[in-house]
């Protein structure tokens, strides 16, 4: 049963990969009486990405399972906060929930940066389930004063570019958005990679700032980037294979502790 005076705050993070955190805070969330309690959720990508698709469900869900008593407004698309700004906004009760990725910010989420190395994961859901039971069994230092509600992973990365990329000589001195892991993956294969959250990509092509990004392949999508490559280099950086080399990206919830 709810209480009449309910304080939550949230933070979702994605690991080049992905990452989803949640928080509370004194202040956030309150109600009163039969008043409902409504939580803010706030992401960077579009309405129609995945991770914000997954955001309107556990919102419905969240308010089904409790008769309406709890709302969850949406802030998408960096209404609210951009990325780079959750993890801190939520900390500050800027917002009660966050979605964002620790690939932006490795120094932060040492421990999560595990599923950025070549463990040679078969799949998504395998690396997900993974993350999950990771966080849950080792309860990192760095999610101190959260707790884990939820992980999950995206594909492996692939090379999306204008021109095509077809052996190593290719990628010599390309500049190609990258996060976390890809960065140095992308310097020892010769490229120069530049770092920037998903939302800048489309400007970042289309003013020529960037020749292409390595990400997982939804993003075409998710973000509008479809009619600014001409290729995808087909070459899994990531769990799909068992290579020296393979990253993945990963994506985690969690809440503050009361």
């Amino acid at each position: 049963m709810l209480k009449n005076s309910y304080r939550f705050t949230g933070l979702a993070a994605l690991v080049a990969g992905a990452l989803v955190l949640t928080g509370c805070t004194a202040e956030a969330g309150e109600a009163s009486g039969d008043e409902p309690i409504t939580l803010s959720y706030a992401f960077f990508a579009p309405a129609a990405s995945f991770p914000a698709v997954q955001m309107q469900e556990w919102a419905d869900q969240i308010s089904e399972r409790t008769d309406g008593q709890v709302e969850v407004e949406l802030f998408v698309g960096g209404t609210l906060l951009s990325s780079g700004d959750i993890f801190d906004g939520v900390t500050e009760g800027v917002v009660d929930i966050g979605l964002d990725s620790p690939a932006y910010d490795t120094g932060r989420f040492p421990f999560s940066s595990v599923m950025n190395v070549p463990i040679g994961m078969d799949s998504a859901e395998t690396s997900s389930r993974t993350f999950l039971q990771l966080l849950d069994e080792y309860e990192p230092e760095e999610f101190d004063g959260y707790e884990v509600i939820t992980a999950f992973t995206t594909e492996a990365s692939y090379l999306q570019t204008k021109t095509a990329i077809v052996s190593e000589d290719d990628l010599s001195g390309v500049s190609l958005r990258a996060a976390g892991a890809n960065v140095p993956v992308l310097e020892e294969l010769g490229a120069a990679p530049i770092g920037m959250s998903m939302a800048e990509v489309s400007e970042a092509l289309n003013t020529g700032v960037v020749q292409g990004y390595m990400s997982s392949r939804e993003v075409m999508k998710d973000f509008g980037l479809a009619e600014s490559i001409g290729y995808v280099s087909d070459y899994p950086f990531g769990p799909r294979t068992a290579l020296s080399r393979s990253w993945i990206k990963t994506a985690l919830m969690l809440s503050l502790r009361t």
